[in-house]
């Protein structure tokens, strides 16, 4: 959160900042208690197949194996599973592109 010079607060609107990230998920998630169950916050460097990278502190996942059968799957988890205490949890994942055919 900011000061404004109204002497509000607002919230960072993309969330961005450390402190900002924190209030923005006590707030979609009031319910969790991130001492006894975090949420996941990146994707996993440990719990992921050999054809997958991750890179940007772990937020983005690129596919580095060949894809042309279904045996090229790969996979990655998240840090941490969703609470059961969320309810709801939300996430976006954005294909960027196929790869080459």
């Amino acid at each position: 959160m900011a000061a404004s010079s109204t002497g509000r607060t607002q919230m960072d609107p993309q969330g961005s900042s450390p402190t900002g990230i924190v209030d923005r998920l006590k707030i979609l998630y009031p319910m969790v208690n991130e001492a006894d169950t975090p949420l996941p916050r990146s994707w996993s460097p440990k719990d992921k197949y050999n054809y997958i990278g991750l890179s940007q502190n772990n937020l983005r996942v690129h596919y580095k194996g060949h894809g042309k059968t279904h045996k090229d799957a790969a996979s990655v988890r998240a840090t941490h599973p969703i609470p059961p205490a969320c309810g709801l949890y939300y996430f976006e994942v954005k294909i960027v592109s196929k790869g080459r055919d």
